[in-house]
């Protein structure tokens, strides 16, 4: 269970984790020391996994987001989300309830890209069948944990 203190730093450093701790603590309105304690504490117990950056993909030149639904052979879940997860492009991996057993988002230059990217996939020993959609626009895209109501 989290502290409301440990609340406002997550959320602090979900808007900016590159703010010294100096700032994120006047920001959340503790001591420095208090602060450097609670972040050590929720990196040790895994709750910041990591600090990373957000990109803007599509002025990478990737313009296409595909979410790709994944049928594996029965009893082969466990090696295809491993393949799954290695694959280049792929942003995120998630196993699924209902026809399909996994979700994957990943990111592409063009079709052609994505046409080949799926080729691939159903070429693949322990995957059956696919299904893909693609994002027209993006509304919201926020996995840094600010936009969720449990923080």
């Amino acid at each position: 269970m989290l502290t409301d203190s440990e609340k406002k730093i997550l959320r602090a450093i979900g808007k900016d984790s590159r703010a010294s701790f100096r700032k994120l603590a006047k920001r959340v309105g503790i001591a420095p020391a208090t602060l450097i304690q609670h972040v050590r504490s929720l990196e040790e117990n895994g709750v910041i996994r990591r600090y990373t950056a957000d990109f803007d993909f599509e002025k990478l030149g990737y313009t296409i987001t595909a979410f790709i639904e994944v049928q594996s052979k029965r009893g082969m879940q466990l090696e295809t989300e491993k393949a799954l997860a290695s694959l280049p492009n792929v942003c995120a991996v998630y196993d699924l309830t209902g026809p399909f057993d996994f979700i994957v988002i990943a990111r592409f230059k063009d079709r052609d890209d994505l046409s080949s990217f799926v080729r691939k996939l159903l070429l693949m020993e322990p995957v059956e069948r696919t299904n893909t959609r693609i994002a027209l626009s993006t509304l919201k895209e926020d996995f840094s944990g600010v936009g969720s109501a449990s923080l």
